[in-house]
């Protein structure tokens, strides 16, 4: 599924570059991240079930990061799509969301610690960041990960491209 993102964009890559007959590339679909209603968009996860009662209050940090990336991200794309964006405004704005939230967190005995947010090609998976901005009518990748407590939480959302 979509959680999984790096790994289909992989496995689809695969498919192409060795002229597989079949599956074709085509027919590989990936399915969008299922989330949770009752926790804000909390991708489902297997390892949501390490969450304590206290870890789940603060679960939502990774996707309202990614929602509040994606929100600099259309800002900076402007209505008509013509606008370039800038790498490095899209990464701020989800690293801000989870560095505001860790002291909330450490508050209520709760540890939440940003791990990575990455900006990245949505076909070859190279990172963005070192080109600087994001080119009208060119996707990405943006993926993040954040420490719960002891259990990782990973999670991306997709800009401007289809992937099925």
């Amino acid at each position: 599924d979509l959680k999984d993102i790096q790994q289909a964009i992989l496995l689809r890559r695969m498919l192409a570059d060795l002229h597989m007959t079949a599956p074709l590339p085509h027919n590989l679909v990936i399915l969008p991240t299922h989330r949770s209603a009752s926790s804000g968009g909390l991708a489902l996860s297997s390892r949501n079930a390490y969450l304590s009662p206290s870890e789940l209050a603060f679960s939502t940090v990774l996707i309202t990061a990614l929602r509040a990336a994606s929100d600099v991200w259309t800002a900076q794309r402007g209505a008509d799509g013509a606008g370039a964006v800038v790498v490095q405004d899209v990464l701020q704005a989800a690293r801000a969301v989870v560095a505001e939230m860790e002291p909330v967190a450490d508050k209520e005995g709760v540890f939440v610690k940003g791990m990575y947010f990455q900006l990245n090609d949505p076909e070859q998976l190279w990172d963005l960041e070192s080109t600087g901005e994001v080119a009208p009518g060119k996707g990405a990748v943006l993926s993040g990960a954040v420490m719960l407590g002891r259990t990782r939480l990973i999670d991306n959302v997709v800009f401007e491209y289809k992937l099925n």
